[in-house]
């Protein structure tokens, strides 16, 4: 039998932390700017206090704490990682020499390949 929670909960916490890991740093604020969320995406800028560091620790935080409350109640309920910072997608599409393009994007293509 497949356990689907079980599935969902690696998955997610699988390619959302890669997300994270692979998020270009200059200062960290990008880094660790993830918001992990069920039901509605994050709509605001986190202030989150260790942006200088540049390890993206609230940001794996934030992906443990909705992992955690992946049950049965949520089936169908969609999760968000969103990061709203203005420069995210000019990072992403290669807007900046230093970063790499395409940090999102590929982690996104590779979720769930592991199951088909």
């Amino acid at each position: 039998m497949v356990d689907a929670m079980a599935i969902v909960e690696k998955e997610f916490e699988r390619v959302s932390n890669q997300i994270v890991r692979d998020t270009p740093v200059d200062t960290g604020k990008l880094k660790n700017n993830w918001s992990a969320s069920f039901g509605s995406p994050a709509s605001g800028v986190n202030r989150r206090d260790d942006f200088g560091s540049g390890r993206g620790a609230e940001s794996y935080e934030s992906i443990k704490r909705v992992v955690n409350g992946i049950d049965i109640g949520k089936l169908g309920t969609h999760i968000f990682l969103t990061n709203c910072l203005e420069y995210g997608a000019k990072m992403e599409f290669g807007g900046f020499e230093t970063a790499p393009q395409g940090f999102l994007i590929t982690n996104v293509m590779s979720a769930g390949k592991t199951f088909k």
